[in-house]
């Protein structure tokens, strides 16, 4: 757009760039965020940051050795039954990682949309502030020439020509005619 507006040399052709710009809404409201919460993925990946998940699988794995424990004692202890637990909360985390790493993946690619909304409002703002300094130039430019004419014409006012100097130096009043009347001569 930067270019486009670069090569433009008619200011009204430029102006109508500009404008176009401005009606056009560049920023776009990320649907995917909103929706995202409402996703059972969503909802379960709370639940596995929360310190709900860490209470419940403290609470399994207590009772699970309690339980093994009591069992030993018993005389009826399995002896595979701590590697049966390793299993399951091997199991358990391998979901737990990968549904942290699609969550993540997610998250990248939704930061990805919102980093180019973000350019595209950066270099729309840059474009109008570009031309609002464009336009500031010219109004500058065209005080500087109103300013120079408006003292050009103060000068010829406040100098007067040798004439009129002289005629106000050299003010002559004849009596002879004036109050003819009266007698002054």
């Amino acid at each position: 757009m930067k270019k486009i507006l670069r090569n433009v040399d008619d200011d009204a052709k430029r102006e109508e760039i500009i404008h176009m710009l401005l009606e056009q809404k560049v920023s776009k409201v990320i649907k995917e965020e909103e929706n995202d919460r409402k996703n059972f993925s969503s909802k379960l990946l709370d639940l596995i940051g929360s310190k709900k998940i860490i209470y419940v699988m403290g609470i399994f794995i207590f009772i699970w050795i309690a339980v093994n424990i009591f069992l030993f004692f018993t005389k009826k202890f399995d002896p595979y039954s701590f590697v049966i637990l390793n299993i399951i909360l091997s199991c358990v985390m391998l979901l737990f990682c990968s549904l942290i790493i699609f969550n993540q993946n997610k998250t990248k690619k939704l930061d990805e949309k919102k980093s180019e909304n973000d350019y595209k409002v950066n270099l729309k703002n840059e474009i109008i502030i570009e031309d609002l300094h464009y336009k500031l130039d010219e109004l500058i430019e065209k005080q500087d020439e109103i300013t120079k004419r408006v003292l050009e014409l103060e000068t010829k006012k406040k100098t007067p020509s040798l004439r009129e100097k002289e005629k106000k130096q050299y003010k002559f009043i004849d009596i002879s005619e004036y109050d003819k009347g009266k007698g002054y001569r």
